[in-house]
């Protein structure tokens, strides 16, 4: 027979080489659960993204009465007159369906929504100019422009 101290060290040997194998598969174990939790995170981030698009898309809704590109076509560069009129036009149409002063970056936007393009430099500056010292339309501070008739 053997020592038993000699057993006890085998034992002993062979319990710490299976510690060090157990120790080694559950660091593998964690390093795939760490891996596993980022992905799942990047799937729930892709489908916020995907839910955000999907209500964007169900809320947008065109306009009720879209305005006539063929008798409004987008404003020629070099013919500002033509360009003014066709902004004072729209203008009329934008703000009587709003019943409220809107500020001129959002008669730009309700503009091309309705399908008049304006090609300049800057947008916004023509619209303030078509509508400057018109006698139709009124600039209200911090609230935008309006119909003279429509204002109290």
């Amino acid at each position: 027979m053997s020592d038993p101290a000699e057993q006890l060290a085998i034992t002993l040997d062979m319990l710490e080489k299976q510690i060090v194998e157990r120790e080694s598969e559950l660091a593998a174990l964690k390093a795939y659960c760490i891996e596993s939790e980022a992905e799942i995170a990047r799937s729930k981030k892709r489908a916020e993204n995907l839910r955000t698009m999907l209500e964007e898309m169900r809320q947008f809704r065109p306009a009720a009465k879209p305005f006539s590109v063929e008798k409004y076509p987008s404003a020629q560069p070099g013919r500002p007159g033509k360009q003014s009129e066709q902004i004072r036009q729209l203008a009329k149409v934008i703000l009587r369906e709003a019943g409220k002063p809107i500020m001129q970056l959002d008669l730009k936007e309700r503009m091309e929504a309705k399908g008049l393009l304006l090609q300049t430099v800057n947008p916004v500056d023509l619209i303030r100019s078509a509508l400057r010292n018109q006698p139709e339309f009124r600039h209200i501070r911090s609230q935008g422009w309006t119909l003279v008739d429509s204002v109290e």
